[in-house]
């Protein structure tokens, strides 16, 4: 099972369940994404983004022990030494932090 892109499809699964706008970006197991409606392609399409959304996102799953990628602007990375667990864990912490949001 490759962890990193059920992570990511997680996550945007959660968002989208939450009615929220985002456009994730995924390179091999690093990530990120972006509180916004359209597509982000460049810094300028990226800026458009709500990085106030993100920072009580990324502070929501902090608090719950998940650490993320402090900015849209730089990318989470899933690692080999993350399992199925981990991964569940990242999902499950996401659908309780959007309750905050």
């Amino acid at each position: 099972m490759i962890f990193d892109e059920v992570i990511f499809e997680g996550l945007g699964r959660v968002f989208a369940a939450k009615g929220l706008a985002h456009h994730g970006q995924r390179v091999g197991a690093m990530f990120t994404y972006f509180f916004t409606a359209g597509p982000v392609t460049d810094y300028a399409s990226a800026a458009k983004s709500d990085t106030k959304l993100f920072a009580r996102f990324y502070q929501a799953m902090l608090a719950r022990g998940i650490y993320l990628a402090p900015s849209q602007f730089e990318a989470t990375l899933v690692s080999l030494a993350h399992g199925l667990e981990d991964v569940e864990q990242t999902i499950s912490a996401a659908e309780e932090a959007v309750k905050e949001l």
